[in-house]
């Protein structure tokens, strides 16, 4: 990958959503921030959905490019999708353990200890996932000496 990136003389990123409910997609542009052509930004562009019946053209008409505001609200959906799927273990492990209530941190790598062979997680990935999805899977709030208590989002 660094060959290809260090030969290139442009890069791309490109993200693909799809709205589970109505099928739309949505394309995200994101250009390399060392390799970006002059005049490059992220653009975006949601197309309708696609089943047996639509054309190729048709698809391709639907297309409508996205506002900065969509944009970001894109970007913000990609991201959260990305720490899902990373901490996707510890997620996991940190719903069940919420399930019942709240609980604090200790509580929580206390649960985790115990149930660690459960898990193909580690301690850190847990104690990361709880704060990098903090307000996406989970509320945090200040306990008793400002520990953090978790609640699940419903």
């Amino acid at each position: 990958m660094g060959d290809i990136k260090a030969d290139s003389d442009g890069l791309v990123l490109v993200q693909r959503t799809t709205d589970p409910l109505t099928g739309e997609s949505t394309i995200v542009l994101i250009p390399d921030e060392n390799k970006a052509r002059a005049g490059q930004h992220e653009q975006a562009f949601r197309f309708a959905a696609r089943d047996e019946e639509t054309q190729y053209a048709e698809l391709v008409r639907s297309g409508m490019a996205l506002t900065q505001e969509q944009l970001d609200r894109e970007k913000e959906k990609l991201r959260e999708q990305d720490l899902r799927e990373k901490y996707a273990e510890a997620i996991s492990c940190i719903f069940y353990a919420l399930r019942n209530g709240e609980m604090n941190q200790s509580k929580l790598i206390e649960y985790w200890q115990k149930n660690q062979a459960n898990y193909d997680t580690s301690n850190r990935e847990v104690k990361q996932a709880l704060k990098q999805l903090a307000g996406i899977c989970w509320t945090v709030k200040k306990g008793v000496d400002n520990a953090r208590i978790y609640r699940l989002i419903p």
